[in-house]
């Protein structure tokens, strides 16, 4: 072992140089396996020793997926976080010089079906993201709508991570970072160590890899416990399933600014499909699915080690998807409550609870020691809120009162009949052919012992948790809420493939035509979605960056990223600078979810490109304030004092933007 080690980390410092000359999707590709499964070989290679090697090599990637982070963050708070590559190198050598072959013999059918899935993964990642980004001798162009913007929130925390663990809001300068950044860290550390743009793999590679082990995570755990046809279906649905809000879009008017046109499902709140290709969801659901096959296995097994294992890992998911990691835990808990008396079950459902609460305190604290005025959200009790903003995005509200009205003469009765009645619109366009689940999941909660039965209890009570949750808790700006609901729908999917697979067993002909009618019952809302991927370029880029402003992002990397601080004109879109320069602006994005309570700065920031028609005193002022090293004037559309741009150093000039340097100013 510590001779494998040992190669391992040699190799890495032997290959290092010579990857830069490997293209760019080449090196994504390796950094993204090594850094992963390198950790992932520490945590599980002893108990995966059973497995067959396609399993095998897939939960340790799901493992590395948590344990990966946690190893940075650890490096990054004993400031040796340049030992990283050399340590994911030796693990991986350690893990090859002491493998052991699987009792399993590894089967040619799960072969096969996972190369079907990851052929379906990489079309929807071609078609998803085939043309959001385009680098040309104009500049750099990333396409989209507000998921490309959400893209390049998370982009920004890569870049900031790549030289800062843990990082700080780079697009608000001097403040902590208000999100869990775990999904980040290791596209960090490949920017970083395999000179991989972080352009590049946030708009092109990343989350199609991420999808591509979702859906080989998610056939794991689903054929550990039901058939491989049933998990092949549950991940097909998973990928490409929606709900019924085509409906909504094809036969109602969309009157209000609120209506959603390019995530046609958020109008229900359940955009399970859409979400995968742009938000944390994507890098999240390996690892969700990775839990719950170690809680399968310890249930099967009967062994602790996988129970610690899913405990540690539902920790870690907390830094991913914190609501997730809420649904599961109450998932878990009804689970023991409801055990029909196998204290067995209960003893080792409360262990993983018990575990997973432990190792989540460090996350937890982090969370709840966050300024006040920086937090993004917070949970408020807020019954039935999702009908209800369903009702407002579909332009509904005045529609349903006055039925109501004609039906109820009664005032109290009133807003019971409002609520049930958006709750019935809402569950059904919502959950769409996922109520196909229902009947399975009753009969999952019916059923008595461990093993299987445990598993499927568990599965149930998650699905449960997710869709009643988000019912009585909501999460303030409501947006969040949704997290809750996504988190049942998918587990829900799982039900729904047991229920058809069961059915083609049962009636062959009928249940190959009932599959191919709930696929497409389930098709048009994420073919409406794919669609306006594909066409992301008919319309005008999202972001960009001129060749004159990529130049002067690339001369901000010769900056401290410690010290340096960058004020820009565009304080509510999307920066590409802090991107490409991995240095902190004084404002991006937006100030209501990112840069929460950022409306003084914003004011700040617009009094500053105005100063022509100021005292340039206050502007002055504003570079002290925010302690400013560079600012970028675009001409002629900025409008800053000349005194002002008098007291500045040029840096680099070009016809249409400058970058100046920021001497010490302590006077007017």
């Amino acid at each position: 072992m510590i001779a494998g080690a040992a190669l391992g980390a040699g190799a890495w410092l032997a290959l290092h140089a010579p990857l830069s000359l490997l293209p760019i999707w080449i090196r994504f590709l390796l950094g993204w396996l090594l850094f992963t499964l390198g950790p992932g070989i520490a945590v599980g290679s002893r108990l995966t020793r059973d497995l067959d090697p396609l399993r095998r090599v897939i939960v340790l990637l799901g493992i590395g997926s948590a344990a990966a982070p946690v190893l940075i963050h650890t490096l990054g708070r004993l400031n040796l976080v340049s030992v990283f590559p050399y340590v994911a190198a030796a693990l991986v050598g350690a893990g090859l010089a002491i493998r052991d072959h699987g009792e399993e013999k590894l089967s040619r059918s799960d072969v096969l079906a996972c190369a079907g899935l990851v052929s379906l993964t990489v079309i929807l990642g071609v078609v998803a993201f085939g043309h959001r980004l385009e680098t040309n001798s104009a500049g750099v162009f990333v396409y989209g709508d507000y998921d490309t913007a959400d893209l390049g929130y998370y982009a920004a925390e890569a870049s900031e991570a790549s030289h800062t663990v843990p990082p700080l809001a780079s697009y608000y300068s001097g403040h902590r970072l208000n999100a869990a950044y775990y999904p980040h860290l290791v596209l960090g550390m490949i920017n970083r160590f395999m000179a991989v743009p972080v352009l590049s793999m946030y708009y092109r590679y990343a989350w199609p890899t991420f999808l591509t082990l979702s859906s080989l995570t998610a056939f794991v755990v689903v054929s550990s416990i039901a058939s491989r046809a049933t998990a092949v279906l549950a991940v097909i649905l998973i990928l490409v399933g929606g709900d019924f809000s085509y409906l909504a879009a094809w036969f109602l008017p969309h009157n209000t600014y609120q209506w959603d046109y390019l995530l046609w499902p958020t109008n229900f709140l359940s955009p399970t499909m859409e979400v995968q290709h742009f938000a944390t969801w994507g890098p999240s659901l390996p690892l969700i699915f990775t839990t719950l096959y170690a809680a399968v296995r310890g249930f099967q097994t009967r062994a602790y080690g996988w129970t610690v294992l899913s405990a540690l890992l539902m920790a870690v998911l907390f830094e991913f998807k914190p609501f997730a990691f809420i649904v599961l835990i109450a998932g878990a808990c009804a689970a023991t409550v409801f055990a029909h008396g196998d204290w067995a079950v209960r003893r080792r459902l409360a262990w993983m609870i018990g575990l997973s609460i432990l190792f989540s305190l460090p996350f937890l604290i982090a969370a709840a020691t966050i300024d006040p005025s920086d937090r993004r959200s917070r949970l408020v009790i807020d019954p039935f809120l999702l009908p209800k903003r369903m009702l407002i995005k579909t332009d509904l509200t005045e529609a349903f009162m006055s039925a109501v009205n004609r039906v109820a003469p009664w005032p109290s009765v009133r807003t019971w009949m409002f609520l049930l009645m958006a709750s019935v619109v809402f569950l059904v366009g919502g959950v769409g052919v996922r109520w196909l689940a229902a009947p399975r999941v009753w009969k999952a909660l019916r059923r008595k012992g461990d093993g299987d039965a445990a598993a499927w209890r568990l599965l149930a009570w998650g699905s449960i948790a997710g869709v009643v949750i988000p019912f009585v808790v909501a999460t303030d700006p409501y947006v969040d809420t949704l997290q809750f609901h996504l988190t049942g729908l998918y587990l829900a999917w799982i039900f729904v493939a047991v229920a058809l697979a069961d059915l083609a067993r049962a009636r062959p002909k009928t249940g190959r035509l009932v599959i191919a009618a709930v696929i497409a019952a389930a098709l048009p809302s994420s073919l409406h979605y794919l669609g306006r991927k594909w066409t992301d370029t008919d319309r005008p880029p999202k972001a960009s960056l001129t060749r004159a402003e990529l130049t002067i992002a690339e001369q901000l990397r010769q900056y401290d990223p410690e010290t340096t601080v960058v004020l820009h004109d565009r304080p509510l879109a999307p920066s590409l600078t802090t991107i490409v320069a991995a240095r902190r602006i004084v404002l991006g994005w937006d100030v209501r979810y990112s840069a929460v309570g950022g409306e003084d700065r914003l004011r700040d920031v617009n009094a500053f490109y105005t100063s022509v028609d100021r005292n340039p005193d206050e502007a002055l002022e504003i570079l002290r304030r925010y302690k400013v090293t560079h600012v970028i004037v675009r001409t002629p559309a900025d409008r800053v004092h000349p005194s002002v741009i008098a007291r500045l150093n040029a840096v680099l000039q070009f016809p249409e933007v400058a970058l100046y340097a920021v001497p010490l100013l302590t006077g007017p």
